[in-house]
């Protein structure tokens, strides 16, 4: 059975994830220019191939390190995030319900969190990213 290798995959998501994050901060207007404060989240595997969990939290850290790089964000530390989760244990209501976003947003002090999701469709990752206003 030939496997893509992991890197190939792994290189081909995080690019298109970087892509969309950029795309999508530059159509909101004056988000960057304000410096908003954005968690971004563990990724959710819906294949369910605990082969693949790694990749939840691969894709959350590119997104990190391509928001970080744009400069603009106050990107909430990854320790800030797992100590609240851990204090108010929300993260698996959180990752099973992307509407329970909100509610972590406000408790951290951000006004945007990002949520996502992938699942491997053959030999191909699919993986899709949203953007959360915390207030709503």
């Amino acid at each position: 059975m030939n496997k893509p290798p992991r890197r190939g995959i792994w290189l081909q998501a995080g690019l298109a994830l970087l892509l969309g994050a950029q795309l999508g901060f530059q159509t909101l207007p004056g988000l960057a220019a304000e410096r908003r404060r954005i968690v971004v989240l563990p990724f959710r595997n819906l294949s369910q191939q605990a082969a693949d969990n790694w990749l939840a939290e691969s894709f959350s850290e590119s997104l990190i390190m391509g928001m970080g790089q744009a400069g603009g964000l106050r990107l909430i530390e990854r320790s800030e995030l797992q100590a609240v989760v851990k204090e108010q244990a929300l993260m698996q209501s959180i990752l099973a319900d992307a509407a329970q976003a909100p509610r972590l947003g406000q408790l951290m002090g951000a006004e945007y969190i990002v949520v996502g999701n992938f699942q491997r469709i053959g030999g191909q990752i699919q993986a899709n990213v949203r953007l959360v206003n915390a207030s709503t």
